[in-house]
């Protein structure tokens, strides 16, 4: 699917929600679906922010012990 097809899919479901939205909604509908809309938003965001903090989280110390476990153990194989 090209881009091109994937924006006027994107626009032709936003002007189908926005049309059930304005004719076919009473206000308390309205009120429940902004809310609803409104949550899934900060879910969504705070899960975002989650996987991003998980994927940047690295302890350098356990890298760093790690090649000098690995370095001391060619200096023994060799003699040192």
């Amino acid at each position: 699917m090209t881009p091109t097809h994937v924006v006027r899919n994107v626009v032709v479901v936003g002007g189908l929600c926005l049309g059930a939205y304005h004719l076919l909604l009473d206000d308390e509908a309205r009120k429940k679906a902004e809310a609803t809309v409104r949550q899934v938003y900060v879910t969504v965001k705070e899960l975002l922010e989650k996987i991003e903090s998980l994927r940047g989280t690295t302890d350098e110390s356990d890298e760093m012990n790690r090649v000098l476990s690995e370095l001391e153990g060619r200096w023994a194989r060799i003699g040192y």
